[in-house]
């Protein structure tokens, strides 16, 4: 009887021994797996706000240099107005010289056909003049020396 009882607990303590390995085997691997899950969520938890962080910083310099682009094509457009009318201002101007001095032109050339005419007319009138008082003192003479 105490041999059966011996082989039965030697048996039962085999047992046990091999589940308790095999049980601590499998909280071991368990172990692992969990160390794993963790360290692979540990790094997605922080790779998601550095990629965020990273796009966030992308946006910035975009947004930055937008903004930065943005005024700049303003001024160039301002500037290229600028020079537009300061060309155009400068066209008119010279026609309006242009202008100015085709009438101050015209203007002297009128003035001077009108001194021209004025002087051949006067000319004419001095002739007229000195014929008629050459006429007249010519008969005085002709009279002076007929008395």
């Amino acid at each position: 009887r105490g041999f059966a009882a011996r082989e039965r607990y030697l048996t039962y303590a085999a047992a046990r021994g091999i589940q308790t390995r095999w049980r601590g085997h499998l909280a071991r691997e368990q172990y692992s797996r969990y160390r794993a899950a963790t360290a692979i969520q540990a790094r997605w938890r922080g790779f998601v706000p550095r990629e965020q962080y990273l796009m966030y910083v992308a946006a910035r310099r975009i947004q930055a240099r937008w903004r930065r682009f943005v005024p700049r094509e303003q001024y160039l457009m301002y500037v290229g107005a600028r020079r537009i009318q300061r060309r155009w201002r400068g066209v008119l101007a010279r026609e309006r010289y242009l202008a100015c001095v085709a009438t101050t032109l015209i203007q002297a050339r009128w003035r001077g056909f009108l001194a021209r005419e004025q002087y051949v007319m006067y000319r004419a009138a001095t002739a007229i003049q000195t014929r008629w008082r050459g006429f007249l003192a010519h008969e005085q003479y002709v009279m002076y020396r007929a008395a």
